[in-house]
């Protein structure tokens, strides 16, 4: 069994995700179960796929091509492993498909406490029954809540302004204990980092991080609701001054009308010989 993914799927290290993409697409339909008469091709395709699970992710990638540098030539094989961010840090026994001597087949893998992002847990042979050691690359999914910074974790509260300048409290969800309340001394600005003692990512060994509440600051419902009224009426009455404006346009023009007929009538009584007699004279 080839060691090297990309050498499974015919490519070099250098390759870009469209030849990944277009060489697992052709090895995957020379090798399907239901088309190839090939001696092998279940073990083949089997094998193109686990290439591929590894390599078309373009973070799986990257560990996978760290592991090879730090073990460059040797003997090792690859498949990665999905955690969610509360499953690395709880731990414990996962299943995953790999292509052991038998062919495909379950790895029972024992993923520690607290587990990292790209760690590297390493099966011998032995343990996994396959040709050679079994480097399974942990792959963490972020989580929506909580942030990791080695033990400690962060997470963003939502804290009311009026409560951060005067003091109070804050209620601050936790990865294992719940919630617990917090509390915010006065005049804390937004950004601020609350911490909450061992309550963060906890080793089999028993050590512990903290958690750090991150401070957000948030007008009170009721400022809220005034901010949102006041601008409501800002609105309107930028619409009532726009329809003044074009009132006073309109005012404007019919006062400079007025203005050009009344010039005409003081002009046609000051002079001395109204139109119509300059009319009639100009018949005789």
């Amino acid at each position: 069994m080839a060691s090297d993914y990309y050498q499974v799927l015919g490519l070099s290290s250098s390759a870009d995700r469209q030849l990944i993409d277009k060489a697992y697409r052709l090895l995957a339909r020379r090798y399907h179960p239901d088309r190839s008469p090939e001696p092998g091709a279940v073990d083949a395709f089997a094998l193109v796929q686990q290439a591929y699970e590894v390599l078309q992710d373009e973070r799986t990638r990257r560990l996978y091509d760290r592991q090879l540098a730090e073990r460059p030539g040797g003997a090792v094989a690859h498949q990665v492993l999905r955690l969610s961010f509360r499953e690395a840090a709880r731990g414990g026994i996962f299943r995953i498909p790999a292509f052991t001597g038998g062919g495909r087949g379950e790895v029972r893998v024992e993923v520690p406490r607290a587990v990292e992002d790209g760690t590297c847990l390493r099966l011998p042979s032995t343990e996994w029954k396959g040709a050679m050691e079994l480097c399974v690359m942990v792959a963490v999914r972020e989580d929506r809540l909580f942030r990791r910074d080695g033990l400690d974790l962060h997470v963003d509260v939502s804290v009311f302004v009026d409560v951060a300048l005067e003091g109070g409290s804050v209620t601050v969800p936790t990865l294992e204990d719940g919630e617990v309340e917090v509390a915010v001394p006065p005049g804390t600005a937004g950004g601020t980092k609350l911490r909450v003692r061992a309550c963060g990512l906890r080793t089999a060994e028993g050590t512990c991080g903290d958690l750090y509440a991150v401070v957000r600051l948030q007008l009170p419902p009721t400022t809220r609701h005034r901010a949102r009224d006041m601008g409501r009426r800002v609105h309107e009455l930028e619409r009532e001054m726009a329809e003044l404006r074009d009132a006073m346009r309109r005012r404007q023009g019919e006062l400079e009308k007025w203005e050009r007929n009344l010039r005409e009538k003081q002009k046609e009584l000051s002079d001395p010989q109204p139109r119509w007699i300059k009319a009639l004279m100009g018949k005789l």
